[in-house]
């Protein structure tokens, strides 16, 4: 009976590893085929890869064996453009998702969740970068309530940005879904001192409708630390810092199962002013 069990494991990692490799081989076609390593960004979309796959691995607390019974679209695993760099990206993404649901049992946080978003992500930009895609000609759907006048600093210069806050409250599965369904993203919140512009933005969609200056107010965004977390604000002290709720239970006795607004973004972020300098002392 162990004899059995362990080919059986044996067999479970080996199909793990197959699957595991199979989506790093074809990731070093794309990096040939359509990726510049040289590039800061061609260089992460490859790392950002290679490291969802290894953390699948960790994440498998089963000896390699599948999270459940699920096939899991197993069938489609080996179907791979070898033409169309375009094509094998989306299909490598689809492939590491696909893999983050099947083997991916255990881990920090909800591992297959965080990658289907952040794969999305890199995806969208891969499009953006490579394909000549427009997210924001893809996503004319978008609540118009997002688009606002421009920031205070930086006269003449918009945020690239687009930030939308919901009117209903959601919990945090359901916030993702939302601006998914809306081409947008759950937000990130802007570096108030390497990126005022972008801040000064966000801090105006989201205090737009508070009318109490000094009610405390919470939103979901996106943390990287992959969990769910809030955005603490009030009209009046703008945001003044974030919460995960998973650690915070006697604020948030529900964790993420909460229910606040969402701030929705669409964009991709850049430095805009304020090099931080020496002090002259």
């Amino acid at each position: 009976m162990r004899l059995l069990s362990g080919i059986l494991v044996s067999a479970y990692a080996g199909d793990m590893m197959k699957r595991h490799d199979k989506i790093l081989g074809h990731l070093n076609r794309l990096a040939d085929q359509a990726l510049d390593l040289t590039n800061k960004k061609d260089a992460r979309h490859v790392a950002k890869i290679q490291k969802w796959a290894a953390r699948v691995v960790e994440s498998n607390d089963r000896d390699g064996a599948p999270c459940d019974d699920t096939d899991d679209d197993a069938n489609d695993f080996f179907v791979f453009d070898k033409e169309d760099s375009c094509k094998l990206n989306s299909q490598i993404m689809s492939a590491i998702r696909s893999f983050a649901r099947r083997f991916a049992c255990n881990g920090r946080g909800n591992v297959p969740r965080q990658i289907a978003r952040r794969s999305n992500r890199l995806k969208q930009n891969f499009e953006r970068r490579k394909c000549g895609v427009s997210t924001a000609q893809e996503t004319t759907a978008a609540p118009q309530t997002a688009e606002s006048t421009e920031p205070p600093t930086e006269p003449g210069r918009v945020c690239p940005i687009i930030y939308h806050k919901t009117e209903e409250l959601l919990t945090y599965d359901e916030a993702i879904a939302y601006c998914y369904e809306q081409g947008m993203e759950l937000s990130s919140v802007p570096d108030n001192w390497m990126n005022p512009l972008c801040w000064h933005h966000m801090v105006e969609i989201i205090t737009s409708d508070v009318v109490d200056p000094r009610a405390e107010q919470h939103a979901w965004i996106n943390n990287d630390n992959g969990e769910c977390s809030v955005v603490n604000y009030t009209k009046e002290y703008f945001i003044y810092g974030t919460t995960n709720v998973v650690y915070s239970p006697f604020y948030f006795p529900d964790a993420c199962e909460s229910k606040f607004k969402a701030i929705c973004s669409m964009g991709e972020f850049e430095t805009t002013t304020r090099i931080p300098t020496t002090p002259d002392y």
